[in-house]
């Protein structure tokens, strides 16, 4: 019998359900279940997407094993994860649910939940459709040198492992101990509740205070607003006097070098650039810019390469120019998502005030 103290938790005798105030209780087996059509777009990521098309190359490449089950009394090799696809009609990288095994322990209050390792299933016409199961520990390291896909609202920098440990993404319990939740499934909601909504409970996550990044994209167009203009104007009139640096920048690609007087129009640029915050301080700088000339985009270029250039425009070089924006733009990405129609000047002013998390509503 766990020991238990202090926090309210029900707990099965025979077939009466008790509720006790708690404290701690002793490590404890748990399955949570993450449903891809679960997750909220607001937390930045789709844990149980992402997961399985990260992993499933490197099982079909012998890199990692897959398993029957946590017992791990069978592997399951590429051709047999292959044939339970092709026998199935389903995907194991478009699978619909990832049941995580976890051991709990709760100590003075404090919750720690490690993960022990993952069963990949899915369903069809016919019901469920169990692929396997992996470690923990077999896939720990790939977990920590891999980012997850972001869209807007989550983080650039965002490890497999973290998303993990935060328990940030939506879920069910479906076994807690002995207890399969079958006979009364509100129980399973209930101790959910009281750990995870409770604010006497402390989770361990990462470090709140780690930097965090967002990547952006976007375009300037000439469109006959005056700094736009004025922008291309300069950068014009500034590759055709200094038509060595504008090749060297890759313009051959739109400008053949054999004409010594060629027409350089540039119409658009490509910025990437990349944010960043540390305890409530937000700074950018400008990773790339690509220029799209004559109807072609030339290659992008990094910052230490077009600071080779003296691009001035209205007294201020290039750089500081297009990163205090004071000129019409559109955000066409943020992170891994694709964004369109949206208000950029919006976005961008919730990006310099911190408000990382809802840049976009979904």
């Amino acid at each position: 019998m766990k020991t238990i103290r202090f926090i309210f938790l029900f707990i099965v005798l025979g077939n009466k359900v008790l509720s006790f105030g708690v404290a701690s209780f002793e490590p404890t087996n748990v399955e949570i279940s993450l449903k891809k059509t679960s997750q909220a777009d607001s937390v930045g990521y789709n844990l149980p997407s992402e997961f399985a098309k990260l992993l499933y190359p490197k099982i079909m490449d012998g890199t990692i094993n897959l398993w029957d089950g946590p017992l791990k009394e069978i592997r399951i090799t590429a051709d047999a994860l292959k044939e339970i696809e092709i026998s199935s009609h389903t995907s194991f990288s478009s699978g619909d649910n990832l049941l995580m095994h976890e051991i709990w322990t709760l100590a003075k209050r404090n919750l720690d939940t490690k993960t022990i390792g993952f069963t990949f299933l899915t369903s069809n016409e016919f019901g469920k459709v169990v692929y396997g199961y992996l470690d923990y520990k077999d896939i720990m390291v790939l977990l920590d040198n891999n980012f997850i896909p972001a869209n807007a609202n989550g983080f650039f920098n965002t490890t497999f492992r973290e998303t993990i440990q935060n328990k940030e993404f939506n879920f069910l319990i479906t076994q807690f101990g002995s207890d399969d939740f079958k006979a009364d499934p509100s129980k399973a909601f209930e101790i959910q509740n009281q750990l995870f909504n409770n604010p006497t409970i402390k989770i361990y996550t990462p470090s709140k205070d780690a930097v965090r990044y967002k990547t952006l994209t976007y375009e300037v167009l000439k469109n006959g607003t005056e700094n736009n203009d004025s922008l291309f104007f300069a950068l014009s009139s500034y590759f055709r006097n200094n038509l060595e640096q504008f090749f060297n920048l890759g313009g051959d690609q739109s400008v053949s070098f054999i004409n010594k007087e060629p027409e350089i129009n540039i119409t658009k640029l490509k910025v990437n650039e990349l944010y960043k915050t540390l305890k409530g301080q937000v700074t950018s700088e400008i990773t790339s810019i690509q220029f799209y000339v004559n109807g072609k985009y030339l290659p992008p270029n990094d910052l230490a390469t077009l600071r080779k250039t003296e691009v001035n425009i209205k007294s201020q070089p290039l750089e500081n120019f297009i990163h205090d924006k004071n000129y019409d733009l559109n955000i066409t990405s943020i992170n891994a998502e694709e964004i369109n129609n949206k208000n950029s000047l919006a976005i961008i002013k919730k990006l310099n005030e911190g408000s990382w998390k809802q840049l976009v509503k979904h």
